[in-house]
């Protein structure tokens, strides 16, 4: 069942702000996904920026811990383990030898709250979670609060234990099921040990993040029925260790994989800009999903949200403003993902190029040569290498789907992305053309730059994302003879 739709005026929520919120944004070069603003219960704003579609699930990066959490507070509720249960005695079978003395203290309640004894780490085998209990400690646990994915993964293999299924089936029945997320809206990546990757393996649709949130927001209840268990909400959400904030989001404190933010909130953040935003004293739900890789501030869709709409919402409702609403009813229809500025037609100096197969330089791709063929809206880049050809079609100004092609450099990838890509691009001057390819069932995109200079052709491709590229970013050339430059100028 999908939530219900309101004009922005009925949420006391003036259109006029929220375009004024969208044009800030734009000017930061934010690459915002998708954008929702819940208020009672309601969605009174929401925009999904082409190629990013609401129905595709969508990486949720480290608000899957508090997705996991929701798991331990049921499991809490059933009598399957406690918050006082050491961690120890929960899976002894991973211990490979009698433990450090700080290790044997740890509980359910320091993996919950970022306070076990171990500093942040990255694991050396696929068994993360023997990985994490056989480490040297770092301090005591409840000491120091110290982020870190591992022990929310522990947490995930020990409730998979005692519910004897795994976490994404454990949580159907109870919490995706009850909120109306059906199979399709929601995906659970698994570590080679059959766990649900607990740090940051969750995907879900907007419209389910924003469900996840109105749970919360509502201490657990849905449609008149307690979902949660009573009291979980709000323990979970309290702040019970104080943490400074390093990114510039206000982060205050920190409870069971939620964080305290600023006008009295409470949200789950993840990677680049995956936010679900709670405030109970103006009762709404702010969802955002993003790649904000490129940007050195991963959270400027919620920071303008707080500065810039929060303030101006009404306490109660306002009258309709049909000409601004009609405004805002056309930014969000044309909404695509960020792109610079440019133009969107091929420059005449540039025209001489295009369709013509360059052979490249040696370079670390091991691309062989590379090819521009335009249209009257959009065209193609063909990369090619062996027997290979590795296409990126594209539009002027707005995003077309394409294949995944250029998620084939990765040095570790999924093998199958169904949605492909979806990529546009602008002419940024007389020789240089930009294209965005977004990857749409992971965080991941590529900036190509296609410079035509006087003596050469430079092909530059950048990946921002999760993933790892042993060969990028990488710039692919063609030099040109200098008579056949000369000639080709004429």
């Amino acid at each position: 069942m999908m939530l219900e739709r309101v004009r922005p005026e009925r949420a006391g929520i003036h259109p006029a702000s929220i375009l004024r919120y969208l044009k800030a944004l734009e000017e930061t070069g934010f690459t915002a996904h998708s954008l929702m603003l819940l208020r009672h219960g309601k969605v009174a704003f929401e925009v999904h920026c082409k190629p990013f579609r609401p129905d595709i699930p969508h990486m949720l990066c480290s608000c899957t811990k508090s997705v996991a959490a929701t798991a331990v507070g049921f499991a809490i509720a059933e009598g399957r383990l406690s918050l006082g249960d050491r961690i120890v005695d929960l899976i002894p079978e991973k211990l490979d030898g009698p433990p450090h003395p700080f290790t044997s203290a740890m509980t359910v309640r320091h993996l919950l709250t970022m306070t076990t004894a171990f500093r942040e780490f990255e694991p050396t085998t696929d068994d993360w979670t023997r990985d994490f209990i056989n480490r040297p400690p770092d301090h005591y646990p409840g000491a120091v609060f110290n982020y870190d994915s591992m022990g929310t993964h522990a947490l995930c293999e020990i409730v998979q234990k005692r519910a004897g299924s795994t976490l994404v089936e454990y949580l159907a029945p109870r919490l995706f099921e009850p909120l109306g997320i059906a199979p399709n809206e929601y995906f659970w990546a698994q570590s080679k040990y059959g766990v649900n990757m607990g740090g940051g393996g969750g995907e879900m649709t907007p419209e389910a993040m924003a469900k996840f949130g109105l749970l919360y927001l509502n201490r657990g209840r849905w449609e008149g029925r307690q979902i949660l268990p009573v009291g979980w909400a709000e323990e979970a959400t309290a702040a019970h260790v104080r943490c400074a904030s390093c990114d510039g989001s206000f982060k205050s404190g920190y409870g069971y994989k939620f964080w305290r933010v600023q006008r009295s909130g409470f949200a789950c953040l993840g990677l680049a800009g995956q936010v679900i935003s709670m405030h109970p004293d103006k009762d709404i739900v702010f969802v955002g999903t993003a790649n904000g890789m490129q940007t050195d501030f991963h959270y400027f869709h919620s920071e303008y949200m707080w500065k810039m709409l929060y303030p101006e919402i009404e306490d109660a409702p306002i009258p309709p403003d049909d000409a601004e609403y009609a405004a805002l009813r056309d930014v969000v229809d044309k909404a695509e993902a960020f792109l610079p500025a440019g133009s969107h037609r091929i420059p005449a100096a540039a025209r001489i190029y295009t369709g013509r197969y360059f052979p490249a330089s040696p370079n670390r791709l091991g691309i062989d040569g590379f090819k521009l063929t335009p249209g009257e809206t959009g065209g193609e880049l063909e990369l090619h290498r062996g027997c290979h050809k590795h296409r990126v079609p594209f539009g002027y100004g707005k995003h077309i789907p394409g294949p995944p092609a250029l998620m084939d450099f990765a040095q570790k990838s999924p093998s199958v992305f169904p949605n492909g890509c979806g990529s546009a691009g602008v002419w940024v001057d007389e020789r240089t053309l930009v294209v965005h390819c977004h990857v749409l069932n992971t965080l991941e995109y590529f900036v190509l730059t296609c410079n035509f200079s006087q003596n050469a052709v430079v092909l530059s491709i950048a990946p921002y994302g999760i993933h790892k590229f042993d060969n990028l970013p990488c710039a692919i050339t063609h030099v040109f003879p200098q008579e056949s430059f000369q000639e080709a100028s004429k």
